[in-house]
């Protein structure tokens, strides 16, 4: 979970290395700045109301990459 959406700093299960990319079907490669830019994306969307907590994180938590695309790849 990250940070930014009440992701624990100290839990060892929230500490992992992050791949800098991946490949999605198809082959379209996806750098892991997409994902930091999803984490911004939800953060700000909590902050000014627009998004309960608990719903950014099920969508973090869930399938990163169709939320990244819904949210028009932030």
């Amino acid at each position: 979970m990250p940070l930014e959406i009440g992701g624990a700093p100290r839990d060892p299960a929230n500490l992992w290395p992050e791949p800098r990319t991946i490949e999605l079907p198809g082959g379209t490669s996806v750098a892991a700045d997409a994902k930091d830019g999803l984490e911004n994306y939800l953060h700000r969307a909590v902050c000014d109301g627009s998004l309960l907590l608990a719903d950014a994180q099920r969508l973090i938590a869930g399938n990163w990459i169709a939320a990244w695309q819904a949210a028009g790849r932030p």
